[in-house]
This record gives structure tokens, C-alpha cells and sequence, in this order.
């Protein structure tokens, strides 16, 4: 089946970060309406084509972009910093004793021994410099998100599909008007109508 212009520009908005809400706001569908899209054999077929074009053409493949994700969500501050406590004197007393007192040091390694890749930000502040790795916790997120999509882990709180049914009649017209999903009625489902 061929794509309307409308389904190729939600398509198109979609793949960039996934973003069902995104893509149908810039397609120019009705709020929700891309959650039904996405449920077409068609829309599905062509996004599966982008993906593929665009993982040929940036030679990407799931296992490099997992090494990436891998290697932000187990780094450690410590490849980059050596930190230590050091005994100093920090004054003398009334006798003239010295008085000891503890201080942090800490010391970037040098850029030429390490893998910088993880490294968001440095900068020299007036209290020293300061490293900032990629945010670990949303490259776990995503590791976590793909370990679902691909059933490699069971996840309980997973949504389920389900109809009640409260008898056997079907919904009149009015009813499938009122009765809505992801915002979208049930009769604008069933007619497949693009809104």
C-alpha cells in the first residue's frame, strides 16, 4: 500500500528521535493519531526501510551502537582522575608546633593515556577544573529499553492490550464517537480515516 505524503512526512519526523507525539504534531495529524499509524502493517514496512537506509549510510549497526551505550552507562570518573588525601600543615600552634590538616588532590590523567570519548565537558573554574561524563543513568535507560523491545528481558509493568466487553451488542455509532483511545475514537479506527 502506498503512503500518503501526510504518512511519509509522520515517517520521516518519527525516525528522527522517535517521538510518536512530535511526528504527528509536525505531520499535522490530530494529537495521538501517530499511536495508530504505527500500528499499520504499511507505516511499519517503510520506517523499517528508513532505518536501514540511514544504518547503511552512517555504518551503524545495533552491536556498535550497544559497545557506545555500554561504554557511558559502566564508565568511571576514576579512568580520568587520580584522587587522593594528603596530610599538609596548615598553621602552627603557640608553641610553634606544626598543625596537620588533610587536603584533597586531585589530578587529571593525562588526555594522550585515556579514552576521552565519554567525556561531556571539562572546564577550568576558579575552584579547579571540572569533568562531566555523557549521563550514565539515560544510556542504562536505553540499554534497558532495547533489552525489552528485543524480549531479552521480561518486563511486568509492560502496557496490555485489552477490550472489555460488557455484553454482546456492538457499539452503536454514538458510543464508538465517545469511546476514545490514545485520544483517537474507535470509529475513526475502524474507518482507518486519517484525522
Amino acid at each position: 500500500m502506498a503512503l500518503t505524503a501526510k504518512q511519509k512526512k509522520f515517517c520521516n519526523e518519527y525516525i528522527k528521535d522517535f517521538s510518536v507525539v512530535t511526528a504527528t504534531k509536525k505531520a499535522g495529524y490530530k494529537q495521538n493519531y501517530g499511536y495508530h499509524l504505527l500500528e499499520k502493517k504499511h507505516i511499519q514496512e517503510y520506517l523499517a526501510e528508513l532505518k536501514k537506509e540511514i544504518a547503511a549510510r552512517n555504518e551503524l549497526d545495533v552491536d556498535k551502537i550497544i559497545d557506545e551505550l555500554k561504554s557511558i552507562a559502566f564508565d568511571d570518573v576514576g579512568k580520568y582522575l587520580n584522587y587522593r588525601t594528603v596530610k599538609t600543615q596548615v598553621g602552627t600552634d603557640k608553641e610553634g608546633n606544626p598543625i596537620i590538616g588533610y587536603k584533597q588532590v586531585i589530578d587529571m590523567i593525562d588526555s594522550d593515556l585515556i579514552d576521552t570519548k565519554n567525556i561531556k565537558e571539562i572546564s577550568n573554574t576558579t575552584q579547579g577544573f571540572k569533568i562531566k561524563l555523557y549521563e550514565r543513568d539515560k544510556a542504562l535507560m536505553k540499554l534497558l529499553d532495547y533489552l525489552i523491545s528485543t524480549d531479552q528481558i521480561y518486563d511486568d509493568t509492560q502496557a496490555v492490550d485489552f477490550r472489555i466487553v460488557v455484553d454482546d451488542d456492538p457499539m452503536t455509532e454514538e458510543e464508538k464517537k465517545l469511546f476514545r483511545i490514545n485520544g483517537v475514537s474507535q470509529a475513526e479506527i475502524e474507518n482507518d480515516k486519517e484525522i
